[in-house]
């Protein structure tokens, strides 16, 4: 037996996890992850920086996303800066 709220939901078309058409959740969409500049430096100069309860990485590459900042956001179609929960009316296409 269907209870009335999951008809109403099903009757909306209710998710509870939405795929916006933003840049963010776009095929198109293009971003670099850069560490943080002091990290890079001590990379550079010492040959590893060591992160207290993380561990001690050698190579820019071996940083994990949390210790990095997301730069050079743009569409990877037209080529333009954008902003992650830009939107655009023309070639927005969902993630595979």
């Amino acid at each position: 037996m269907v209870s009335k709220l999951q008809q109403t939901k099903a009757t909306c078309g209710y998710t509870h996890s939405p795929v916006l058409p933003v840049c963010g959740t776009c095929a198109h969409f293009r971003s670099e992850m850069q560490p943080v500049a002091w990290m890079a430096q001590d990379i550079a100069t010492k040959g590893e920086v060591s992160v207290y309860g993380v561990g001690v990485f050698k190579r820019v590459e071996d940083l994990p996303d949390n210790l990095r900042k997301e730069t050079g956001l743009r569409c990877g179609l037209l080529g333009f800066a954008v902003k992650k929960m830009g939107a655009c009316k023309t070639s927005w296409v969902p993630r595979p």
